[in-house]
């Protein structure tokens, strides 16, 4: 369906032996269906750490977009997937990095509520300034969103950044 082969497939389900099997066989660990979804875009967004581990082992581009401008990191974040977050970070993943309306991994972390994620981002040094195509900001879209205790520690951390800066 759209364009998804056996490694997508296997990717998205978080079978680390069949993804290996494939490997193994020679298929590209960078093929993306119609939509642009690669194996490790997959991987990071349904939470299957071992396989995109062993997926960036192949030397996969971790910038990789989505027909939608959508990133590995943005997906891991949208979905609260922490040890993904935390993976990427550690192999370069540009955490500021806006999909093609403005959205950054931490207002897709914001959005979807995932606290964790959230503080994950913040501790790494995501910017919390940067306003989407409609003009909100991380701690906006948490507000929207009704998740106050993002929405607090992003403004807080908004005032501790403004303070600094003067």
């Amino acid at each position: 369906m759209f364009g998804d082969t056996p490694i997508l497939r296997a990717s998205r389900a978080g079978n680390l032996r069949r993804v290996k099997v494939l490997l193994g066989n020679g298929v590209d660990p960078t093929v993306a269906n119609i939509f642009g979804f690669t194996p490790l875009y997959f991987a990071a967004s349904n939470g299957h750490t071992e396989v995109a581990e062993l997926l960036l082992g192949k030397g996969v581009d971790i910038a990789a977009r989505n027909h939608y401008g959508s990133t590995p990191l943005a997906a891991a974040a949208s979905h609260g997937h922490n040890k993904i977050v935390k993976l990427l970070l550690s192999k370069g993943a540009d955490i500021n990095v806006a999909n093609f309306d403005g959205i950054t991994p931490i207002s897709t972390a914001a959005s979807g509520g995932h606290l964790d994620v959230v503080q994950l981002l913040l501790d790494n040094g995501a910017d919390i300034t940067v306003a989407d195509n409609c003009g909100l900001r991380p701690f906006e879209v948490a507000k929207t969103g009704g998740h106050e205790q993002i929405y607090r520690l992003l403004l807080s951390h908004r005032v501790s950044t403004t303070v600094a800066d003067k």
